[in-house]
């Protein structure tokens, strides 16, 4: 992810990112952070402008991961070396 400054990366959202990236889901990520289902859209809406990617996209009544988000769940275990 070599365009993502990470240095300036809002560190907060990470908790967001990994939950949306493993539940796939707006709700299911929400109730895994413990937060409201609004506060995790606004956290989504903010990965989306921060990664240039929507992340998740609809697809019928489900949310499918997109090529970037998945190229970011590889990196969601890997530790941040600075």
């Amino acid at each position: 992810m070599n365009d993502i400054d990470w240095r300036t990366f809002n560190l907060n959202l990470l908790p967001a990112l990994s939950a949306l990236l493993r539940e796939g889901s707006v709700g299911r990520a929400a109730r895994r952070a413990g937060v409201s289902q609004s506060a995790m859209s606004h956290s989504l809406a903010r990965l989306r402008e921060l990664v240039g990617d929507p992340l998740l996209v609809p697809q019928g009544r489900a949310m499918t991961l997109t090529p970037r988000a998945r190229a970011l769940a590889a990196y969601r275990t890997t530790p941040i070396r600075g």
